[in-house]
């Protein structure tokens, strides 16, 4: 058993919790919840060493772990040291006496203040407790029944009537008939035919697509709102429609990938929400609410796809700027993540994803051409900011390059900036769900932000872009992504984690990352 005495500024507590692993950090789910925003979601933990001691590893914070004044990866720890947990001070004692409470499997650390006194529960009439259970999105059960009732299946069965038309008239022989044989007489008055009543268009292939795709382009887009994030499923995915499709020639091949565009671009519906750097946290997790259940929605498997990712195959390089840890933490996603210093020693063989956070802090040799290396070799890398100088300029050179004047390179004050999608890649993969008019999302620039310009307009496509990044700095992206071998890169002006701006541009960003994530797992 161990007892800790928790001191955050002028409150002062006293924890009693047993057990062989103690997780301390912001997360319900630690064992130790701190509140403190120096305090990383999971920040360090104290576990027992087979001789029964004691031992303090730092789980990659943000602000570190520091033991007695010293700053610590991985410690022993006696009765009566100090540890440092962001600007939390905790101090352990080894104890015995009565074991801590239990509760659902987890010790309830709480103080030592004997029983809590019973809490009253309202009586709720045998209706209401119906309409309580089912409020899985914040509604009732009655709303979530019109709601499903709004979703009507009639665009579905048009769909499949269509496809099963095309199977028909263009798959099935027709069986040759005796030219004797009339094709229908009605009174013994009719002499023609049936071929002859028919118009030749109705049997015109190109004319049947162009319907089809005229009927599929006057369907709405399925939207959101707040209270009802989880996404209407469009239209099949390519890889599930009938193989027949690819094989009708390139016409059918071009409908058939205009589709499945449509398919994977399903629009999301974000609040109108603008926030500054004291709500930029809980604006952050809005955002990876919302793209949590539209990545999750009926019929898809994207989101199931990322939480399958092992820690071996997402490498994150910490930054002193941007920390899509935070970001990938909401997301209950598995990665490893190591200091910069520790790249060139790094295997990246059997990683899939590398994520180069914005740092001033310049890569050896050695590692630029290790990164180099895994991206020709099928590897997916993804940077922010400085990182354009820092790595891409050294190790994929006449790409991409910091913007330049008088020798220098362009710094940005703090500032937002208006973005839209470029014109390019209106229907890209690594754009899908992000959807917004010219100029209504908001992205946010850190006080000496790197804008960049693109050498290779033929093969870097840019995916986002701004007029007011065009109005100041005479230059208009600010994500972009170009092939390297047999893998990919794609590089963003700023910050994953946007401390200022409205919500539209940060579930873009976050979009944008893990519409890349999928990507790599599926090696597109």
């Amino acid at each position: 058993m161990i007892r800790l005495t928790v001191k955050d500024g002028s409150i002062l507590q006293t924890l009693t919790v047993e057990g062989d692993k103690v997780f301390i950090g912001r997360l319900p789910s630690n064992s130790v919840k701190l509140s403190h925003s120096s305090v990383s979601r999971k920040h360090c933990l104290l576990r027992r060493t087979a001789d029964g001691g004691l031992e303090l590893l730092d789980l990659n914070s943000r602000h570190g772990t520091m033991k007695n004044g010293k700053s610590v990866e991985r410690a022993a720890i006696t009765a009566g040291d100090e540890i440092k947990v962001g600007e939390v001070s905790v101090t352990v004692e080894h104890l015995d006496g009565a074991p801590a409470r239990v509760h659902g499997g987890k010790y309830m650390l709480a103080p030592d203040r004997g029983p809590a006194p019973r809490k009253t529960v309202a009586k709720v009439p045998a209706r209401e407790k119906k309409e309580l259970v089912s409020n899985a999105h914040r509604t009732t059960f009655s709303e979530q029944l019109f709601l499903q009732f709004r979703r009507g299946p009639a665009w579905a069965a048009s769909l499949f009537v269509h496809v099963l038309m095309v199977y028909l008239f263009l798959l099935v022989p027709f069986q040759p008939v005796p030219e004797e044989t009339p094709f229908a007489v009605v009174n013994g008055e009719l002499g023609d035919d049936l071929g002859s009543m028919l118009d030749d268009d109705l049997l015109d292939p190109d004319r049947m697509l162009e319907d089809i795709m005229h009927e599929l382009e006057e369907l709405p887009t399925p939207t959101l709102d707040e209270r009802d994030a989880a996404p209407v499923d469009t239209l099949p995915d390519l890889e599930k429609m009938p193989d027949f499709l690819p094989e009708m020639g390139p016409r059918a091949a071009s409908f058939a990938s205009r589709l499945n565009a449509r398919s994977v671009s399903t629009a999301v519906g974000v609040p109108e929400m603008e926030f500054g750097k004291d709500g930029a946290h809980g604006a952050n997790e809005k955002a990876v609410d919302i793209l949590r259940r539209s990545l999750g929605g009926r019929g898809s498997s994207s989101m199931a796809r990322l939480r399958e990712l092992k820690p071996s195959e997402l490498l994150v390089i910490k930054g002193q700027y941007d920390h899509v840890e935070d970001l990938l933490d909401m997301l209950d996603l598995k990665y490893e993540s190591i200091e910069i210093r520790r790249l060139d020693r790094t295997k990246l063989r059997n990683r899939k994803i590398v994520f180069f956070n914005c740092t001033n802090l310049s890569p050896t040799p050695t590692a630029v051409k290790k990164v180099k290396d895994f991206v020709r070799r099928g590897g997916y890398l993804i940077s922010s900011d400085w990182a354009v100088s820092t790595l891409l300029i050294r190790a994929f050179p006449g790409y991409l390059e910091p913007l330049m004047k008088a020798g220098r390179k362009v710094l940005t004050p703090n500032e937002v900036i208006r973005i839209m999608k470029s014109r390019s890649s209106a229907r890209h993969f690594l754009m899908s769900g992000i959807d917004f008019r010219r100029n209504e999302a908001k992205w946010w620039l850190e006080e000496s932000s790197y804008p960049f310009r693109v050498l290779r307009p033929r093969d870097v496509e840019v995916l986002i872009e701004s007029d007011d990044l065009d109005r100041t700095y005479g230059t208009r992206p600010v994500a972009a992504t170009f092939h390297f071998g047999k893998g990919r890169v794609l590089h963003m002006l700023g910050h994953f984690f946007q401390e200022e701006g409205n919500l539209k541009g940060t579930f873009s960003a976050q979009r944008l990352l893990a519409n890349f994530l999928i990507a790599a797992i599926k090696g597109k």
